[in-house]
């Protein structure tokens, strides 16, 4: 159980290691425009496509690497890696770019 002193000192880590310091900082990034607030990212199509055959690659060899039940635990971690890669691939080819 977190007594209030240990609240209170986490609580400051937390605050001192936040970037917004005033309501009025938060006000401000929250009323930015998207496209200020979060620039895309440009990353090469083939690297996508090299970072999910890496991790293909890594979820195979984990399944020999590891016993039960970390072997479910990665591979369940890396099937969650690959699909975040498979969903920018949709992403990509429901704004109409080629597959």
């Amino acid at each position: 159980m977190t007594t209030a002193n240990n609240r209170s000192a986490s609580e400051r880590v937390f605050s001192n290691q936040c970037n917004f310091k005033t309501g009025a900082e938060l006000k401000k990034l929250m009323h930015m425009p998207e496209s200020e607030a979060d620039p895309p990212v440009n990353v090469r199509r083939n690297s996508l496509v090299s970072l999910r055959n890496w991790a293909e690659q890594r979820k195979f060899e984990s399944k020999y690497e590891l016993q039960e039940p970390q072997a479910s635990y990665e591979e369940s971690r890396w099937c969650g890696f690959i699909a975040a890669i498979d969903e920018i691939f949709q992403m990509e080819v429901s704004n109409g770019r080629p597959k």
